[in-house]
């Protein structure tokens, strides 16, 4: 994977009404997800009662990718681990469930890093990963409207900083990827993405129709620079669900 680092909400109800952790709404979860009309990935569950995740599939010219598939592990009823052939993920969350810190280790070296969350208000509002080895760096999320769900995005490490600006759906709605792929942040589908480092617009089109209650059946990627927003791209993601509350 590639682009900005953001490293699962609980399934509880928030704290507080301003929490961009989930509200209560009409659930279902992931099955397969389509880019460009190629399968790219499959989510498989234990049993029909818990959906806990079993395995997630990767698809490369409609072929699974056995070393990409990953294999789940759970405490609580949270995720507790995921790996595939090259890496291992550990999850912890803190007394109110939210995710508290994030340990990703190479299965071939055994090199880890460990990112540890922040929350004001149960907003998560920093992100410090260090490595094993010495060294790190540091997110910082800056809500600077609740309202509309944006904040600043600001990666700090040793060679300076860098800013970018994220907005969410202000419907709510539900990124497709959020139940398997936990990181604390990314629980609702981003709207707007201005990366000023890389120098990229990136913007999310969803039709109300394509939708299954708040999760979106089909979003259109945008791509531009900036600042002259000349479009280098585009994509179409389309997503397949089961066990829809």
């Amino acid at each position: 994977m590639t682009g900005i680092i953001f490293f699962s909400y609980s399934c509880s109800k928030p704290d507080i009404e301003q929490s961009l952790l989930e509200p209560v709404f009409k659930r279902c979860r992931l099955s397969k997800e389509f880019v460009n009309n190629q399968l790219w990935k499959e989510v498989t569950y234990k049993d029909t009662k818990t959906y806990e995740i079993d395995r997630v599939l990767y698809y490369q010219n409609n072929i699974v990718r056995d070393d990409w598939t990953e294999t789940y592990s759970y405490s609580d009823g949270r995720i507790a681990s995921k790996s595939d052939q090259y890496n291992t993920t550990h999850y912890e969350y803190n007394d109110h469930g939210d995710l508290s810190e994030i340990r990703y280790c190479s299965n071939a070296s055994g090199a880890c890093y460990t990112s540890r969350y922040e929350y004001q208000n149960n907003l998560p509002v920093k992100i410090v990963t260090t490595y094993d080895g010495g060294g790190g760096f540091t997110e910082t999320l800056d809500y600077t409207n609740l309202d509309s769900r944006s904040y600043y995005y600001i990666y700090q490490d040793q060679a300076g900083s860098s800013v970018s600006s994220f907005q969410k759906f202000t419907e709510q709605y539900i990124n497709p990827n959020g139940d398997a792929f936990p990181n604390g942040v990314d629980y609702y589908q981003n709207r707007i993405i201005e990366d000023y480092k890389n120098r990229q617009f990136i913007e999310y089109l969803i039709d109300p129709d394509d939708t299954k209650g708040r999760y979106p059946t089909r979003i259109t990627e945008l791509i531009y620079t900036l600042p002259e927003f000349q479009q280098t791209g585009q994509n179409v993601y389309t997503y397949e669900y089961v066990g829809c509350d």
